[in-house]
């Protein structure tokens, strides 16, 4: 079995043309929201607060906060729609 995913892998990555560059570089500062950045960058116990500023709780013990890029995900979706192709609904 490992050896059919490793070959199904490697036709991937021989087979499929990329759309989007954006999706595959791995740069925080691209897909990540600055504001998430600059939480992150706080040191010791501060990041706590720093973190905490970001976030809503909606619901006691549910958290949400802007995390991806819209631009990012929206090529992100592209990209995957693509992948799969017009067989998957997405």
């Amino acid at each position: 079995m490992r050896q059919g995913l490793e070959k199904y892998r490697q036709k991937i990555a021989s087979d499929y043309q990329r759309i989007f560059r954006v999706p595959y570089t791995l740069n925080p500062k691209i897909f990540f929201q600055p504001s998430i950045l600059e939480a992150f960058k706080a040191k010791g116990k501060d990041i706590v607060t720093s973190i905490r500023s970001i976030m809503s709780e909606p619901v006691p013990g549910v958290y949400t906060f802007n995390m991806l890029n819209l631009n990012f995900c929206q090529k992100l979706i592209h990209e995957v729609k693509l992948f799969v192709g017009p067989q998957h609904r997405l």
